[in-house]
């Protein structure tokens, strides 16, 4: 008996639903949902990853909860893979596995109500393949004009606990305790940004990872990084502001967005905190960066016999980082990018030398989209930071494996190091 016309579209609306179900449920897990109308176009997606297998498992928590107090809505969707340690906060059920969820708004400022989308098992997110499958899933399933993807965990710039010569424990970004205390490098990371899809923002909640070498490892896969060239507090950016801004304009533009988190970061702490810094920049403008730290190495290098110890000097006095720890030498020696050339242009009376530095000055003031400091040990903060060891705190093993990441590798900046 033929169909009706009715009968017929009733059909195919079930085989659509159930086709968009399977699609729903890709990327494994234990629960699926239909995606939102295709009608109505999503504005931005924002992917939390959530390493939270660690010390900072209870924060992981507080700040999915500050999510909580805006939730998604049809035009700005927060998704978070979140990791939890055993043995650690035992709130919320104490589960210890890997969770997707969709924030939903809810009052409770301290259980989680939002939208379980799946239960992995435990999963390694120190592993590139783990943030690779997590962006992907939420790019196919939560599709947007815009994506902002955040990476939460501790940081430490370009080192990682590998990295046996410092002289104290390095913690790199992703630590999971479960899988062996494993931790994400900086070359995994840009392993895994490699196999992403490009993404609009990228936002480090993570400590001391405003540097170069950071910035120079994702930027053929990003447009905009928000980082911190110092630590970051434990309870991390102001996500109700975060979320709160893109639920109220979610036509907000990716740079003005970058602007408004450096700026509610820099006010939340300002009273709260400090010292504290964040900046957003701009990776398409890298490359000039790129280039003019490069050859200004390379031209103090070929200066140094009559000006080393003035470069030595301008090192010392520059803006440093890592302030809980002021005894040790493996964060201190992160240090300003800006102001070590405006350093060195001041006080090397070589014209090349000058020049070189006041290009590297004009090339950050151009790559910075916004930076805000809480001032005082701070306060000489302009927005990126590079690994600037001292002579009296150059280490040999630390060059020798500085010189094996893509910034060390692509640039003269390590022969500059290892010389003056």
């Amino acid at each position: 008996m033929p169909c009706s016309k009715t009968s017929s579209a009733l059909v195919l609306l079930f085989l659509l639903a159930a086709a968009v179900i399977t699609l729903a449920g890709c990327g494994g897990g234990s629960s699926s949902r239909i995606l939102d109308d295709p009608s109505s176009p999503r504005l931005w997606t924002v992917l939390v990853y959530m390493a939270a297998d660690n010390s900072l498992e209870e924060y992981g928590i507080f700040d999915i909860n500050e999510m909580e107090a805006i939730g998604s809505t049809s035009q700005a969707t927060v998704l978070v893979q979140i990791d939890r340690r055993p043995g650690g906060d035992a709130s919320n059920g104490d589960w210890t596995t890997t969770r997707r969820y969709r924030i939903t708004k809810d009052y409770d400022e301290a259980v989680i109500n939002s939208e379980l989308l799946a239960d992995l098992g435990e999963l390694n997110m120190a592993d590139p393949a783990t943030l690779a499958d997590f962006v992907q899933w939420g790019v196919e399933n939560y599709p947007a004009r815009n994506y902002l993807l955040v990476l939460w965990d501790h940081g430490r710039g370009w080192q990682s606990r590998s990295l046996t010569a410092a002289p104290r424990e390095v913690r790199a970004i992703h630590q999971d305790v479960t899988s062996g205390s494993d931790e994400m490098s900086l070359a995994e990371l840009e392993q895994a940004f490699a196999s992403l899809p490009r993404m609009g923002t990228v936002v480090f909640d993570a400590c001391l990872m405003g540097m170069l070498e950071v910035a120079y490892s994702i930027a053929d896969s990003a447009d905009i990084m928000i980082a911190s060239e110092e630590e970051i507090p434990v309870e991390g950016l102001p996500y109700q502001s975060l979320v709160g801004r893109l639920v109220r304009n979610p036509t907000i533009e990716p740079g003005a967005l970058a602007s408004a988190i450096v700026d509610d970061y820099n006010n939340h702490y300002l009273k709260n905190r400090g010292p504290c810094t964040l900046s957003a920049i701009d990776l398409s403008r890298l490359p000039d960066v790129v280039a003019a730290v490069d050859n200004f190495a390379a031209t103090m290098a070929a200066n140094l016999s009559a000006w080393s110890p003035a470069i030595a000097a301008a090192a010392s006095q520059t803006q440093h980082y890592d302030s809980d720890s002021t005894s040790y030498t493996t964060y201190t020696d992160y240090r300003d990018l800006y102001d070590f050339a405006a350093r060195v242009r001041d006080s090397v009376v070589n014209a090349q030398v000058r020049a070189s530095a006041s290009s590297v000055i004009s090339a950050v003031d151009s790559l910075v989209i916004a930076q805000r400091n809480t001032g005082g040990s701070v306060g000489n903060s302009h927005g990126v930071s590079i690994y600037l060891p001292t002579p009296d705190t150059r280490s040999d093993a630390l060059l020798a494996q500085y010189a094996g990441i893509s910034f060390g590798r692509d640039t003269r900046w390590d022969e500059f190091l290892a010389a003056y």
